[in-house]
């Protein structure tokens, strides 16, 4: 019974791309960054390290910037995506397969960090700019 009700909640928890994800039939795009389209180079190495993160153990929060749009123009939910002590939005800029997106300037709570993080690393991004 434990692995049928793990193989719902894993089918009902994944990543569209790697900044936006379904959880539970809701669709979830990652506050103040942008990762690659699908298609485009680097895109697919995006995805996949959002879809490992979603499989490591632990509870997902998913929290909202009060500074911030609570939705996207798609109607899609703006959070940060959250796993114990590990920000998914923070990690993917840290290991370069996102950059800072600051829509119409808006800076919300993580925006100094992600704003470092790229300083710092840069990303996948650059080459091919």
């Amino acid at each position: 019974m434990i692995l049928i009700a793990l193989a719902f909640y894993l089918s009902t928890l994944f990543a569209i791309d790697g900044d936006t994800i379904n959880i539970k039939g809701e669709s979830v795009r990652l506050l103040q960054i942008n990762t690659p389209e699908l298609g485009t180079c680097y895109a697919d190495k995006a995805k996949q390290y959002t879809e490992n993160f979603l499989k490591t153990e632990g509870k997902i929060k998913l929290i909202r910037d009060p500074n911030l749009d609570n939705v996207d123009i798609h109607k899609r939910s703006l959070r940060y995506v959250i796993k114990g002590k590990r920000n998914l939005n923070l990690e993917l800029v840290r290991y370069g397969y996102a950059e800072p997106m600051f829509f119409n300037g808006a800076r919300g709570e993580y925006a100094k960090q992600i704003a470092d993080l790229n300083q710092i690393y840069g990303n996948m991004l650059n080459a091919l700019n």
